[in-house]
């Protein structure tokens, strides 16, 4: 037993109580004149030793007791070596000077070697999708704190864009950057990289260049840092040593609004000497490839030093490597450039300085001509209660053909074409929007084509739009139709990538036209898959106002209120209401009306609930009838075993929209869950709608194989052994036996028995027990040289 005095509090009031702790075995009990505590030493917390000060027992009911004995409470506490050896460094100054030089050297070194190594490590892996929506959103952060709108003419800053993309395609693999102009008298002339490849430059960086050149050199090195990922680099650098500081200070609560001060962080950034000096290497590389003479950086480098005497400093010259060392490298690569390649750059500044005024003054009054000329038309279109004939089938396949053959003249020329009459007829945004829909049916292999035809029209809005069409559908593609939990890792990333490209092409776009309407249909897309309502609500307004009878952007928004994507029924129900009045065509009206119990429909098949499902969509077809709808009745009278009805639902959705992807999905279901054809006019119907698979759609190893089985019953090998062999490529068993038997009979293909032992091979693999006695018999003949 062991006594020891004690100050008593216990948690409720602050004063102290004399007292005595009994320690008993594994008992403690608190004793005095009107104290009366006891509870198990082994919940009972001991506070560390430091130096002589008192030490704190906590004990289990929130009391304290503080006891000035250290050394019996160590005795009684058996401390661990540990904190001997601890102790014993507090208690002596040198020891203790000497840990915290090892700390204060040990933390120097993570700071100055660790967190460099780990940010640009972590940089790399950092998925683009991620990066482009940090930069998005930092962007639209310092629109709200430091930024304003460009007011530089709409012509101008397509012009300094023009010239921007001619200099980074002379360097092949210079960053895919999007440029954005902005005002800003707080910040003054500047220009800042940030993640995701978007740049952003000042009107007053634009107004202090005396010619193009001197602006084209800053683009370059901010894309030198693009290139580098030093902004990246910059921003986790900058989060590390917060979470360093916090971790060793405590102050955890310091770092809550890290993400939020991103914009601040990356505008106050002050790259170290390497990461200028990199930036300034690769600029003055880009302009020498470009044929500019790198002077002109150097010469906007001794304008921005005069700025920022006394004033704001701009970014690139907030940096430790001195602005004489930079203006001296960029003059020394200037006087290595060849003596034509000079003169040239020479005489294209002068170019730009003569016809600066006047070409911003004409640039203006084009603006004003163009914005007056959308007007007229955006009021000529509200008065219209009709829509435009979509695209024809015939006229989507002209599409398609076009990409195969890669007509990239007739490419341009189709779809800017629709895009002008869309311009001139905002009506017209339905047939220009079926149109572009072609690319969602491209093959992945057709992004080759695509990028020449950006490459070939680099200033086109149609080229972009089309390319980012095709990667928004390949990234559907890449996610696959499987539900979260059971998708792979991967497949989001490549979904990822995908959606960040065409991020990308819609940006770039936005500076291309002035009726952006399908850039921001797309965006809003994209913004609603990745759960950014903000967002969503932005391109939607953007869009409805660029085409206000567009029913289409409508039922896109509405999508984009469902509960699955944090929406609600109430929601789209006030949206339905308040369209009321701006949908004049009561057809149209009733498409909005058929999405509520088409949405119930759906939350009744993911409960299990067939039967309340079918009830709902029959009663959206009764407001609208369409092909999406028809198709996922179809499937809703499949689930419920009436194959008779899907089947008759799907002809009919087929009829209705013989692309619609939902019912070319819903096709090789509804056709392999029916029961036999009970005539030979059923089941060509049958074959037929397979065979729409296959051409429209993008058809599964069950569609290529079911489709193979008919024709086969026909006699019709030659047609059903290609069939086998795409589902056999696809890894089904089934179709990997029945190609491996044709191949080793020689039916419908030439014979190839080495061919067909292969995909026997692969049947018997899957456990399929005729392909397991097929290959045995295979081998053994093989063997006795039959």
């Amino acid at each position: 037993m062991s006594i020891l005095a004690c100050t008593y509090f216990d948690g409720a009031h602050s004063r102290p109580h004399a007292a005595s702790v009994i320690f008993s075995g594994r008992v403690l009990q608190v004793v005095g004149a009107a104290v009366a505590a006891k509870a198990d030493v082994r919940h009972v917390r001991i506070s560390t030793r430091v130096g002589n000060t008192p030490r704190w027992l906590y004990l289990p009911d929130g009391s304290t007791c503080a006891i000035a004995d250290n050394d019996a409470v160590d005795r009684i506490a058996h401390s661990s070596r540990l904190e001997r050896i601890l102790h014993r460094w507090e208690s002596q100054p040198a020891l203790a000077a000497l840990a915290l030089a090892l700390v204060v050297g040990l933390v120097w070194a993570i700071i100055q070697y660790g967190v460099p190594w780990g940010a640009r490590e972590v940089a790399e892996r950092i998925p683009p999708a991620a990066e482009a929506k940090l930069g998005a959103e930092t962007l639209a952060g310092m629109d709200k704190q430091f930024m304003q709108p460009s007011k530089l003419p709409e012509a101008r800053q397509q012009a300094l864009r023009a010239k921007f993309e001619k200099m980074a395609r002379a360097t092949p693999d210079a960053p895919a950057a999007v440029l954005h102009f902005r005002a800003s008298p707080i910040v003054g002339p500047n220009a800042f990289a940030l993640p995701g490849n978007l740049m952003v430059m000042t009107d007053e960086l634009v107004k202090l260049s005396k010619n193009d050149q001197e602006v084209l050199g800053v683009l370059a090195h901010e894309l030198g840092h693009l290139q580098h990922r030093h902004a990246m680099r910059g921003l986790l650098e900058s989060s590390a040593v917060a979470l360093l500081i916090a971790a060793i200070t405590g102050d955890v609560a310091s770092t809550a609004s890290l993400a939020a001060s991103a914009p601040v962080l990356l505008l106050q950034n002050k790259f170290s000497r390497e990461n200028e000096t990199e930036a300034d290497i690769y600029a003055i590389s880009m302009m020498r490839k470009a044929g500019i003479d790198p002077k002109y950086f150097a010469t906007l480098l001794e304008k921005l030093g005069g700025q920022s005497e006394g004033g704001f400093i701009p970014s690139f010259l907030s940096s430790h490597p001195a602005t004489a060392e930079r203006i001296a490298l960029a003059r020394s690569a200037s006087q290595a450039l060849p003596a034509a390649v000079a003169e040239e750059a020479a005489d294209a500044a002068a170019a730009d300085a003569a016809a600066s005024t006047a070409a911003e003054a004409q640039a203006a009054a084009a603006e004003q001509t163009a914005a007056a000329q959308a007007a007229r038309a955006a009021l000529a279109a509200a008065g219209r209660s009709g829509r435009a004939t979509p695209t024809s089938p015939a006229e989507t396949q002209r599409i398609i053909e076009l990409v195969k053959r890669a007509d990239l003249a007739g490419l341009e020329s189709t779809i800017t074409t629709l895009q002008e009459a869309y311009q001139q007829d905002t009506a017209a945004s339905v047939t220009l929007e079926t149109a572009v829909a072609a690319f969602a049916r491209l093959p992945a292999a057709a992004e080759t084509t695509l990028d020449q035809w950006v490459a070939r029209y680099p200033r086109s809005h149609a080229a972009r739009v089309a390319r980012a069409r095709f990667f928004m559908e390949q990234a559907v593609r890449a996610r696959g139709d499987r539900f979260a939990a059971d998708t792979p890792k991967e497949h989001f990333d490549k979904m990822y990538v995908l959606q960040g490209k065409a991020l990308n092409d819609l940006e770039r776009s936005f500076a291309l036209t002035a009726f952006p309407y399908l850039a921001h249909r797309y965006s809003m897309a994209i913004a609603r898959q990745q759960s950014r309502p903000d967002a969503v609500r932005a391109h939607f307004a953007a869009a409805i106002q660029l085409a206000p009878l567009s029913i289409e952007t409508r039922l896109a928004y509405l999508d984009a209120l469902e509960p699955r994507w944090g929406g609600s029924m109430l929601a789209m129900q006030r949206f339905i209401d308040d369209s009321r009045a701006a949908v004049a065509d009561d057809k149209a009206f009733a498409r909005l009306q058929a999405r509520l119990p088409a949405y119930r429909a759906f939350e009744a098949r993911q409960a299990n609930n067939p039967a309340l499902a079918l009830r709902e969509i029959d009663a959206a077809v009764a407001l609208h009838e369409s092909a999406g709808l028809r198709c996922a009745r179809a499937n809703i009278l499949g689930t419920l075993k009436r194959h008779a009805d899907a089947l008759t639902d799907l002809q009919r959705g087929l009829t209705l929209d013989a692309h619609h992807s939902g019912c070319l999905d819903a096709a090789t279901y509804a056709v392999t869950s029916a029961p036999a054809a009970t005539s030979a006019e059923e089941d060509s119907e049958r074959l037929r709608i397979l065979t729409l698979v296959v051409e429209q759609g993008t058809p599964t190893a069950q569609t290529w194989g079911q489709r193979g089985w008919r024709y086969q019953q026909r006699g019709r090998e030659d047609l059903a052994f290609p069939d086998y062999l795409a589902a056999a490529q696809l890894d089904d068993g089934w179709a990997q036996l029945m190609a491996g038997k044709m191949l080793w009979l020689g039916k419908g293909v030439k014979q190839d028995r080495e061919q067909a032992l292969h995909w026997l091979k692969l049947a018997d693999t899957k456990g399929h027990p005729d392909a397991k006695l097929s290959y045995q018999q295979a081998l053994e003949q093989m063997r006795g040289g039959r």
